[in-house]
């Protein structure tokens, strides 16, 4: 393969590479946008959540939409360590005094990020105490 980078007519580099050289270049390269591709994951602990939607099919995770503000203000697609929390999610303590919807959630999340914007949080832990009302002051 040959590459000429030349300004009017004349040349200003040439690079000569044999086939090996340039498969292993494609190569590094296929590594580099496969790296680009592969989503990120971090950890979250202890951040306010509250819900943008959800279903209460305790065995879909489809439909669950929530923001942590922390994060990002957009609502993300929402799945659960396990089905225990979410149920304990949507049935907060009645003294709370309004329904869960209205409320606002402490959890730990990882957060799966795609090419650096967070794509979905993963719920791994709620703090049923910390649970309160977002329009108190």
């Amino acid at each position: 393969m040959n590459i000429n980078v030349s300004d009017g007519g004349k040349v200003i580099n040439q690079f000569i590479l044999n086939s090996t050289e340039a498969a292993a270049i494609q190569n590094r390269i296929g590594r580099l946008v496969e790296d680009i591709d592969t989503p990120q994951e971090n950890k979250h602990l202890k951040k306010v959540m509250y819900w943008y939607q959800t279903k209460f099919d305790p065995n879909s995770d489809t439909g669950n939409k929530a923001i942590i503000d922390d994060i990002s203000k957009s609502a993300l697609k929402v799945i659960f360590e396990n089905n225990a929390l979410k149920e304990a999610m949507l049935h907060p303590d009645p003294s709370l005094g309004k329904p869960w919807q209205e409320l606002a959630f402490v959890v730990d999340v990882e957060v799966q990020t795609v090419r650096g914007k967070p794509k979905m949080y993963n719920v791994l832990n709620y703090y049923p105490e910390y649970t309160f009302d977002p329009d108190e002051e």
